[in-house]
């Protein structure tokens, strides 16, 4: 049985863009007799080191930064000694001043994650390993896990170097160098078609040879969703938030201006924390907030409302990967954006009940509140909402299949 490893930030319970893009790729290679390992990040205590999820053999290497911040809270809530809290307060500032200047995007653990991997492959013999970024730091680990007789793709969701969130830290140029050091050592590199068309303007084109263009494999039938029969109208956001890449706080001055019950899910670091518990005092009980829930209960609270809020990112490099997982719901969304040429706007043209709000230039607060009032309790069938987009399962085979052609040219050589 052939044997791949993925590298992920993020995995299962929590989900992430990448997690959910690489659960159809997962499944489609189970169905071809394929046994997959992830290596991950253990985000919190509660998550086990090691576990079997849907047949899929899950590795956790702790994130000392964010027990460190669970630990914190807990202290914080629980404990009343006032020297106990300064020593935590003290330590947690040190963390975070070293976590502000790395140049490293997320790994903490980066070392100790490639020494989990080498004793992975030698147990288990993988044949194939895929590292998955956004953060970059996942393909450093796979370079160094990387021997002569493994594959090694690096699979390109996010864009590194240009990344318009990191490019004001005055880094850009050691970015560019780390980034070509590394994937030039990658048989293969997999790269959505807004990042490639980015990249081709850029030195970045240097690594034109080793670029495989894929889209994302996200449209795919995820729940049975009931037509809701409410006479009050609901809006839920589920995902990340992030300081001026996906920011919340326009998009609710906006809904202010209603009486509709906004739900956000959403997993953050602290600036978008405060400010969204700023934001609850100004809305009141209209705005309730859910930090970090599980994906299962994010898909629960999709299912349940009646209209789905989107945020665009200020990037147009970057593929919005949640926007096809909202698609595939059939729900009215609303997608707020400040960029004119946000990519969420442009796949959303082709989705028949989608209302798109410029953040930066918006009054019709009439036209709105009779888009929310025609389709609060709208469901378009699967078929219907989703037939100009790309199925899921097409993708993966797509994928597998690009796999295959780089393993039977390491066979030749």
């Amino acid at each position: 049985m052939k044997k791949i490893l993925f590298i992920t930030h993020e995995y299962y319970p929590f989900g992430s863009a990448i997690t959910n893009c690489l659960n159809p790729i997962i499944k489609q290679m189970q169905e071809q007799d394929i046994e997959v390992f992830v290596l991950t990040r253990k985000s919190t205590k509660n998550l086990k080191d090691y576990e079997i999820i849907d047949n899929v053999k899950v590795l956790r290497v702790p994130d000392h930064y964010l027990l460190l911040l669970e630990k914190r809270e807990s202290i914080y809530k629980n404990s009343k000694s006032k020297i106990k809290k300064l020593i935590v307060r003290i330590y947690f500032h040190l963390v975070w001043l070293q976590k502000k200047f790395s140049i490293e995007d997320g790994y903490f653990t980066k070392n100790k994650t490639i020494k989990y991997g080498k004793k992975l492959l030698k147990k288990e013999n993988i044949d194939t390993i895929i590292s998955c970024s956004f953060p970059f730091t996942s393909h450093k680990i796979g370079s160094k896990l990387k021997k002569r007789n493994n594959i090694w793709i690096a699979y390109q969701f996010d864009p590194y170097t240009y990344n318009y969130t990191l490019m004001t830290d005055g880094k850009t140029k050691k970015r560019l160098k780390i980034e070509l050091k590394y994937l030039k050592q990658a048989d293969s590199v997999f790269i959505t078609i807004e990042n490639y068309n980015e990249n081709m303007k850029t030195e970045l084109k240097k690594l034109d040879y080793k670029y495989v263009v894929l889209p994302y494999a996200l449209i795919k039938k995820t729940a049975i969703v009931k037509k809701p029969q409410n006479k009050e109208i609901n809006l839920t956001f589920t995902g990340t938030l992030y300081e001026h890449l996906r920011e919340p706080y326009k998009m609710l001055e906006i809904l202010n201006k209603f009486d509709y019950k906004i739900n956000i899910y959403y997993a953050s670091e602290e600036p978008i924390i405060i400010g969204l518990k700023k934001y609850q005092e100004l809305l009141g009980s209209k705005l309730k907030l859910f930090f970090k829930k599980s994906k299962l209960e994010c898909d629960k609270a999709l299912v349940k409302t009646n209209i789905i809020i989107n945020i665009g990112n200020t990037m147009i490099n970057q593929t919005p990967s949640k926007v096809f997982e909202l698609i595939s719901l059939g729900k009215p969304i609303i997608n707020f954006y400040t960029n004119a040429l946000d990519t969420s706007k442009e796949i959303l043209k082709d989705y028949p009940i989608c209302y798109n709000i410029d953040v930066n230039n918006f009054n019709d607060y009439n036209d709105l509140k009779q888009f929310c009032e025609k389709n609060k309790n709208t469901v378009l069938p699967f078929e219907e909402a989703t037939k100009k987009y790309l199925k899921s399962e097409e993708v993966a085979l797509e994928l597998i299949k690009e796999v295959e052609k780089i393993e039977n040219r390491q066979n030749k050589k």
